[in-house]
């Protein structure tokens, strides 16, 4: 009994941890500092792709304090390709920045984040 319930045990361990891997773990894949202030772009794979199926991927903007300004979170088709710096086009504006997500199996996408400076 002591021996299944050790093995009940592993499994569940090994089960947890690869949901982890899969679905919650963040990467950060690149960081884009605005030059003109303190605020940054974080690049951020979410889990992993499994095969070939898309991967999952927050942009986050946050002031120097690390304060999450504003933030998206969305898919990149890329062939099941590890994501890279090429996948993301900054470009900083007055109020926010576009951001331009690009993937092997895509349209490029168009996001824009706001910020208010004091």
């Amino acid at each position: 009994l002591a021996v299944l319930a050790g093995i009940a045990l592993s499994i569940s361990v090994l089960m947890l941890y690869l949901g982890y891997q899969l679905e919650l773990k963040k990467t950060t894949i690149a960081v884009y500092n605005n030059e003109e202030s303190t605020l940054k772009i974080l690049f951020q794979e979410i889990g992993e792709s499994f095969t070939f199926g898309p991967s999952k991927v927050e942009i986050v903007l946050e002031d120097e304090t690390g304060k999450v300004l504003d933030s998206v979170t969305t898919r990149i088709y890329n062939a099941g390709s590890n994501l890279d710096e090429w996948n993301l086009t900054v470009t900083w504006t007055d109020s926010g920045v576009q951001i331009a997500i690009h993937g092997d199996e895509q349209k490029d996408e168009i996001h824009q984040l706001y910020y208010l400076l004091p």
